[in-house]
């Protein structure tokens, strides 16, 4: 069983992972305009460079914030509504 200390720390990192993405997205916003951070996704310029695993399981895993980054810089900031017409054609 986990110590109330670990648990303590492992909150405080995922916190941290969080501030760090949302910071990431108020600073790039969409190319639309749009800066609001709940709507502001990852999208990966090469599919084929995409981690299997979501930005939110990276956080819920304590992932560091060097590993998100590597992963961040594959990636273009868009809107939902901007990504839905990317990957839609539209």
């Amino acid at each position: 069983m986990r110590s109330n200390k670990l648990k303590q720390r492992d909150s405080r990192r995922r916190k941290r992972a969080r501030d760090f993405i949302s910071d990431y997205k108020k600073c790039n916003p969409c190319p639309c305009g749009n800066n609001n951070v709940e709507v502001l996704q990852f999208h990966h310029v090469d599919a084929g460079q995409k981690k299997i695993i979501r930005f939110s399981r990276m956080v819920a895993n304590n992932w560091g914030k060097a590993a998100i980054m590597k992963e961040i810089e594959k990636c273009q900031v868009l809107c939902d509504e901007c990504h839905k017409v990317l990957h839609n054609g539209k």
